[in-house]
């Protein structure tokens, strides 16, 4: 596959379909129909060849002698030359005519061609789905070694954190993931999950004592509503916290609504449930 004869080679209507649609299915394959009395296309060809070059088998290049094969250029529509076609699986993704800059060639190129780096967190994003975990953390730590910014391996990292119980880590992998980023859907909710894991897990037995002396008492209900979320009872957690919130609706500065609005995450807003309780807080909060 990265010998330079079998990335540059001459496409004939006999070939075509195994060298060029078929190959295309593997890596992209550029298509330059080209003739020898062409000056443009002896000007172009070598620029081609270098770009190929550059990238080390991850394109190849078909030269089609329009002189030699005209029922391909006929079919191809080619009507004048330099003529340019690219495929990819199986099809063409692109086209141009004319003998173009090479830096020009070069943009097209690296917009066609996958990024290696997304590639790879791909293949751990399968071996994650498929319980890899180890091999898939291997790919994403040299993918952030090569670049550390690169989100789709924070967010891969940060899922395996999460449900290894490292939940800082988790979060401060998490929030290094754009919403752009594949995946990011995730993100949300587990950074909600992740909310109500902070800090110290609330004293239950000084919980019930005050609920005991009165039920209605807003800071224990709310380290109530605490302990449901951190133990996955988030319709309770929901509850719980619509009670804080009937006796005071800023209690504790906002924190209360926003620990309603994390479990909202959580559950979803456009689900059934989420739906509802959007709409309990807005009564209690605009009544």
């Amino acid at each position: 596959m990265n010998d330079r004869n079998k990335l540059i080679f001459d496409a004939t209507a006999a070939d075509f379909s195994e060298t060029v649609i078929a190959r295309s299915r593997e890596i992209p394959v550029i298509v330059d129909f080209w003739a020898a009395w062409c000056a443009p296309c002896r000007a172009l060809g070598p620029v081609l060849e270098a770009e190929v070059g550059r990238r080390e088998g991850r394109i190849a290049l078909a030269r089609v002698d329009v002189d030699a094969e005209p029922s391909l250029a006929a079919e191809y529509g080619i009507q004048s030359i330099p003529a340019v076609k690219i495929f990819s699986k199986g099809e063409v993704v692109r086209e141009f005519v004319g003998a173009l800059p090479g830096e020009e060639i070069r943009r097209l190129l690296d917009e066609i061609l996958p990024d290696p780096a997304e590639e790879r967190i791909e293949e751990a994003h399968r071996l994650l789905d498929a319980g890899r975990w180890e091999e898939a953390e291997k790919i994403y730590q040299a993918v952030r070694e090569r670049d550390p910014a690169r989100p789709g391996a924070a967010l891969g990292l940060g899922l395996i954190a999460y449900h290894q119980g490292r939940y800082p880590e988790a979060r401060e992998l998490l929030a290094r993931v754009t919403p752009e980023t594949p995946g990011y859907e995730q993100v949300p909710p587990l950074m909600a999950r992740l909310f109500f894991q902070r800090g110290p897990a609330p004293d239950m037995a000084a919980v019930t004592a005050a609920l005991e002396a009165n039920p209605r008492d807003p800071e224990a209900l709310y380290s109530l509503a605490l302990a449901y979320g951190r133990g996955g009872e988030y319709l309770r957690a929901l509850d719980t916290l619509l009670e804080v919130l009937k006796t005071d609706k800023n209690y504790g500065e906002g924190a209360a609504r926003e620990a309603y609005l994390q479990l909202l995450e959580i559950v979803g807003r456009r689900s059934p449930d989420g739906k509802r309780y959007e709409r309990e807080l807005s009564m209690v909060l605009f009544s």
